[in-house]
């Protein structure tokens, strides 16, 4: 009888030993943490199996937090997922723990633990104008699509401007209010891209913008705060710092880079035998601009000959403006042609024209080309 004790009470020891020595169940695997971007599922890896295969039940294995809607499921016995309803916008918190008192399927605890990610502060998805336009106005308003919606103070506390040749960063000022409002009703017709940027919520704010809701979408406006000079290069940093209203900060700089327009400027130019001789008679000369006119001020721009001829320029019906005129030939041979422009001309932006004292501008035209000259039916062309 004590032998059959003895035995028990060393099977006991031995199961005891053995459950003690049986490792913890743990999260080996989890995932995304830290800050990324556009998240749409949580992935959890356990040690060991958790639920049984098949198992029906829904109890999750971690207590969420966080900003965005999601449901989770099993993959497997030891696979749990997490799916968001749409992709994660910026300034979004999660936080993950897993529940108190999970065990396993054979009994054994699930070893404590959080995780935690974040979408970053507000970033920018896409510009109006575009990143890379070289074009850009000198009182730039740069229309800025986000991620999710940027604290005003914290934008204009660390967003700046980079503009060559001057060896400061120049600040910018965040457009606001009323101003805003009425920036983004007159560029309806052009952001439309800019909305489709935002993802998920592109249909939202286009809806909202429709109905003149502007405080609902995600853009913020802002301008460098003092004007930029001709063809510089601008680099506009959305700063490391820049927060939600809830806090939620970028963690890296943001760099878009653009080229002021040049000086609004007229050139002529025409199709030559080679850089040193004049026009050919017979082709256009054109006046090139550094900027748009309107087609009516456009048409008061003359070319005169010297057989007394007053040539106007040559534009489409349908073009409301223009950033060149067209004077069609043929001019006489061997001659100069006069162009002159509207007194106190200005494009679009109400700039007046930089190089108006060269103006009226003598055209040099060549003489015929020794095709020009056969009047027959073949003609003859010069070797080199």
């Amino acid at each position: 009888m004590r032998r059959t004790l003895s035995i028990a009470a060393l099977l006991a020891g031995v199961v005891t030993v053995a459950s003690a020595q049986t490792p913890a169940v743990s999260v080996e695997a989890f995932t995304p943490q830290g800050e990324v971007k556009n998240v749409r599922q949580v992935t959890a890896r356990f040690s060991g199996p958790v639920v049984a295969f098949g198992d029906p039940r829904v109890e999750a294995p971690f207590e969420v937090q966080c900003g965005a809607p999601g449901r989770g499921r099993w993959a497997d016995t030891r696979h749990w997922l997490y799916d968001f309803e749409a992709d994660l916008p910026g300034g979004i918190e999660c936080t993950f723990t897993v529940r108190p008192g999970l065990k396993t399927v054979d009994g054994r605890a699930v070893a404590a633990a959080a995780f935690r990610f974040d979408t970053g502060g507000p970033s920018i998805k896409a510009s109006l104008p575009d990143e890379g336009n070289e074009g850009i106005d000198e009182e730039q308003v740069f229309m800025l699509a986000l991620d999710a919606v940027a604290d005003a103070k914290s934008v204009a506390e660390r967003a700046s401007c980079l503009v060559s040749g001057i060896g400061e960063r120049i600040g910018v000022r965040v457009i606001e209010g009323d101003e805003r409002n009425r920036i983004i009703a007159e560029q309806r017709p052009r952001a439309f891209d800019l909305f489709q940027a935002l993802d998920k919520r592109a249909r939202r704010a286009l809806l909202a913008v429709k109905n003149d809701r502007f405080d609902d979408v995600p853009i913020t406006l802002v301008k460098c705060a003092r004007r930029l000079p001709p063809g510089a290069e601008v680099k506009l940093v959305w700063g490391q710092g820049i927060r939600t209203p809830a806090g939620l900060a970028t963690r890296q700089d943001q760099t878009l880079v653009y080229r002021a327009r040049r000086d609004f400027t007229a050139r002529a130019t025409c199709t030559r035998v080679n850089a040193e001789a004049g026009c050919i008679p017979v082709l256009p000369i054109t006046l090139e601009l550094a900027g748009t006119i309107a087609r009516e001020t456009a048409l008061g721009i003359t070319l005169k000959t010297t057989d007394g001829r007053t040539i106007t320029p040559t534009i489409p019906p349908e073009s409301k403006t223009v950033e060149s005129v067209e004077f069609r030939g043929p001019f006489p041979a061997k001659t100069e042609v006069l162009i002159e422009i509207p007194k106190g001309l200005k494009d679009d932006a109400g700039r007046p024209l930089a190089n108006a004292a060269e103006f009226p501008l003598k055209v040099r035209v060549d003489d015929d080309p020794p095709l020009v000259k056969f009047p027959a039916t073949f003609g003859i062309l010069e070797l080199n």
